[in-house]
C-alpha cells in the first residue's frame, strides 16, 4: 500500500473520483513549481560542475603538458650543463698539460744554463790559471830583460867611463888631434 492509498487522506476520496481540492492544488502547484525550481538549479548546477570539471581537466592536460615541456627543458639544459662540464674538464686537463709541458721546457732550459755556467767556471778556472802562467811568465821575462838592459846599460855606462877616461889620458885630447878628426 501506497501513502496516497490510506483512507486517512482527506483528499483521498476526491482524488479517486478526479476532483481535486482547493488546499491541494495550491499545494500541488507550489510543490511542482518548487521542484521544477530545484531541477533546474540541480542541472545548472550540473552544468557548472561539468563545466569546471571539464576546466579543470583541459587546464590540467595544459599543466601537465606544460611541465612536461618544461622538464624536457629542464632535461635539455641538464644535458647542456654536463657537456659544458666535461668540456671545462677536458679544457683544465689540457691547460694542466700544457702548462706541465711549459714547465718541463723551462726545466731543460734551466738544465742547458747550468751546463753553461759550468763550462763558463771552468773556463773561466782554464784562463784565470792560464792568465797567472802568463802573467808569472811575463813578470819573468821583463825581469830577466829589465835585468839585460840594465847589464847593458851599465856595460855601456862602464865603456863611456873608459872611453871617456883613455881620451882624457891621451895627448890629442889636448886640442891638437881633435881638429883633424872628422865630424
Amino acid at each position: 500500500m501506497t501513502a496516497d492509498q490510506y483512507s486517512d487522506r482527506p483528499d483521498n476520496a476526491a482524488r479517486r473520483d478526479g476532483r481535486r481540492s482547493a488546499a491541494s492544488t495550491g499545494h500541488f502547484h507550489t510543490l511542482k513549481s518548487a521542484g521544477l525550481i530545484f531541477s533546474g538549479v540541480a542541472l545548472s548546477l550540473t552544468g557548472v560542475f561539468a563545466v569546471v570539471e571539464y576546466s579543470a581537466r583541459q587546464s590540467r592536460a595544459m599543466v601537465d603538458a606544460d611541465i612536461r615541456t618544461v622538464t624536457a627543458r629542464l632535461d635539455t639544459q641538464q644535458e647542456a650543463i654536463t657537456g659544458l662540464g666535461d668540456r671545462v674538464g677536458r679544457l683544465e686537463a689540457s691547460v694542466d698539460n700544457r702548462f706541465a709541458r711549459v714547465d718541463q721546457r723551462f726545466d731543460k732550459i734551466d738544465e742547458r744554463f747550468e751546463k753553461i755556467e759550468e763550462r763558463f767556471e771552468k773556463l773561466e778556472t782554464k784562463f784565470e790559471s792560464k792568465f797567472e802562467r802568463l802573467e808569472t811568465k811575463f813578470d819573468s821575462k821583463f825581469e830577466r830583460l829589465e835585468t839585460k838592459v840594465d847589464q847593458k846599460l851599465d856595460s855601456i855606462t862602464e865603456l863611456l867611463i873608459q872611453l871617456v877616461d883613455q881620451k882624457a889620458n891621451t895627448p890629442a885630447a889636448s886640442g891638437a888631434g881633435a881638429t883633424k878628426r872628422p865630424r
